[in-house]
């Protein structure tokens, strides 16, 4: 109820503007501008043109208007965050920390993110193994950006595993973010460029420092406070 509320909104107008990703997505997939190889085999070409974001959309855009499409996965979206706060949350009153600027932009205007971010939500929920690990893959091929929460759903799959250490959980995390913060700025060029992604040839100013910044904010919840995503203090 609390998602459907959120998604019946009028965010438009009370914005002002409409949401200019979104617009770019309807118009790009309108005019067919995304590239889809026809003979795209391999897993990494997959990744690289993230072909299951863009063959659904052209699949769906067959039968449905994109404007339609588009506010469905929006509702979806809305629904996993919804339904991952309220099991992990210890009151309801923490589904209020949904209605933000940024998270109303993700799921409205930034659908392809949400999408994937949504499956990635879904794989932390369901407690079935293959399902798990076959959303996760889902949304590597939905956007590629995600394959860095994916390295950390990975690196947390294998501290829960293995039962290691804080001490040593923290120092498995601390590595992960200097990893991502490399590739993501040394090597971002080289291995973009090496699976054929197009965004290799983008220049984008990036400091190093400030990326590791971010990054490590998003991690320091979960390495120690670990109790505030659990029902149960650990």
């Amino acid at each position: 109820m609390f998602a459907l509320a959120v998604w019946t909104v009028d965010w438009v107008a009370i914005r002002g503007v409409p949401f200019p990703d979104l617009q770019n997505y309807i118009m790009n997939f309108d005019n067919g501008a995304y590239y889809v190889s026809a003979d795209a085999a391999s897993v990494v070409e997959w990744y690289a043109q993230e072909y299951l974001w863009r063959k659904s959309i052209y699949a769906l855009k067959e039968s449905f208007e994109l404007r339609s499409i588009f506010s469905a996965l929006a509702l979806v979206a809305l629904l996993i965050f919804s339904t991952y706060v309220a099991v992990k949350a210890s009151a309801p009153a923490y589904l209020l920390l949904l209605v933000h600027p940024q998270l109303v932009d993700l799921a409205f205007s930034q659908v392809r993110s949400a999408t994937a971010m949504a499956a990635m939500y879904l794989a932390l929920l369901l407690p079935w193994r293959l399902l798990k690990y076959g959303f996760v893959a889902v949304a590597t091929f939905i956007h590629s950006a995600v394959l860095v929460f994916v390295g950390a759903f990975a690196v947390g799959q294998l501290i829960t595993r293995f039962n290691v250490a804080r001490r040593h959980h923290i120092l498995i995390s601390a590595g992960y973010i200097g990893a991502v913060v490399v590739a993501a700025t040394l090597l971002k060029s080289y291995l973009l460029g090496s699976i054929g992604d197009r965004r290799a040839t983008i220049e984008v100013n990036t400091s190093g420092f400030l990326l590791t910044i971010m990054v490590t904010a998003y991690a320091v919840p979960f390495i120690f406070f670990n109790q505030m995503f659990s029902l149960r203090p650990s």
